[in-house]
């Protein structure tokens, strides 16, 4: 019985077992108080926020890329495909598809509105 409620908690200050009737040594259960939850609590936190960061870092950094498989050797569009992110240059200024997209639908809409003002001039 001794020995089982010699193991003290350093953070609660209390034996780590119990001694039952039974003569079985359990374990001493938690305390249910508000200050061992918030402590929990928060210990939980700042383990979990490097982790968390080290992991959104290593997505960002490294998952976000494609690889580039000729540094190897390999045909990097014959194992991955096209990429989809194709750069068109239009007078030495790089823009991407959607970009060139845009661009062309301002110019068709600029070009509608001419031509109805030219049919209202023509009215007129």
């Amino acid at each position: 019985e001794s020995q089982c409620v010699a193991s003290i908690n350093k953070t609660t200050n209390q034996s780590s077992c119990v001694w039952r009737n039974t003569n079985i040594c359990e374990p001493n259960s938690p305390p249910n108080t508000i200050s061992f939850m918030i402590i929990l609590s928060l210990m939980t936190v700042l383990v979990g926020l490097p982790i968390e960061f080290a992991i959104s870092l290593v997505m960002d950094l490294i998952c976000a890329k494609r690889p580039d498989f000729s540094k190897w050797g390999f045909n990097t569009t014959k194992i991955l495909g096209s990429s989809t992110r194709q750069v068109y240059t239009t007078n030495d200024v790089n823009k991407s598809s959607l970009s060139e997209l845009l661009d062309f639908m301002d110019k068709k809409e600029i070009d509608n509105k001419k031509n109805i003002l030219n049919k209202e001039n023509d009215y007129l």
